[in-house]
């Protein structure tokens, strides 16, 4: 198994994200939710692929593996100008393509930056331009800034420009707020969350909001070391459980 490199991005949780997000207005964060569960249950953005089982695919669960790995590592050095989201978005979209199309190992690189270009752009303010993450992943020897627009193109006329996603990211903060959840659930969760988009398993037919759940529940049962803490965590459960059968 590939050696994990968990960013240390989840840590800005305590040091707070410099840029202010709309989902942090408490009296509309149910309604966000809400909004939320519209969207992860639109067909399109279902992820349901199999990379060994489709006929003509060259891409393994291992090598999934390599490049989810491979891109949290770069998000990890650029952690202090990108936001959470970004890396979870690039993960949606690498999946939704490989969903859709057979794509050689040989160009799983080029399909991961190139995500990656795109999550930037569409989450982010200060965005890194394709040379830049060109030189960052070392791969000028193989990867040309033109390979990256040209095929950002492809993947976005391919998913209709659709690149809005409901990130398990964002529902974990979501219920975390909710439920008011310490800072030491929350960056706990996040790492759990990070270590998830690595294992294809955990993704495959599986909506966002049920794998936050999951992070949550994991993360109570793990940190209970007193019985005010174990009471809370008893009611971060019910009332995440209320939530989702809403």
């Amino acid at each position: 198994m590939y050696p994990l490199a968990i960013s240390d991005s989840h840590c800005g949780l305590t040091r707070n994200e410099k840029v202010p997000s709309c989902q942090d207005a408490k009296e509309y964060e149910v309604s966000i939710i809400q909004k939320f569960f519209d969207q992860e249950n639109a067909p399109s953005k279902h992820i349901g692929f199999n990379c060994e089982g489709r006929q003509g695919s060259e891409v393994s669960d291992r090598e999934r593996a390599y490049i989810i790995n491979w891109l949290v590592n770069i998000h990890n050095r650029l952690k202090d100008d990108l936001r959470q989201e970004t890396l979870h978005i690039t993960v949606n979209l690498i999946d939704r393509i490989l969903a859709k199309h057979n794509v050689p190992v040989n160009k799983l690189k080029l399909l991961g930056i190139t995500c990656f270009f795109i999550a930037t752009k569409f989450e982010d303010i200060a965005t890194p331009s394709a040379g830049d993450l060109i030189i960052m992943a070392q791969i000028h020897r193989q990867v040309f800034i033109k390979d990256i627009h040209a095929l950002e193109l492809k993947i976005l006329s391919s998913l209709d420009f659709d690149v809005q996603f409901p990130t398990t990211y964002q529902f974990f903060m979501l219920f975390c707020n909710l439920v008011n959840a310490s800072n030491t659930h929350r960056v706990f969760g996040q790492f759990i969350l990070e270590i998830a988009l690595l294992e294809r398993a955990m993704i495959l037919n599986k909506k966002p909001s049920l794998i936050a759940f999951g992070a949550i529940y994991l993360v109570s049962s793990r940190l209970v070391k007193s019985e005010p803490t174990k009471k809370k965590c008893r009611q971060i459960l019910e009332d995440l459980n209320k939530l989702l059968h809403q």
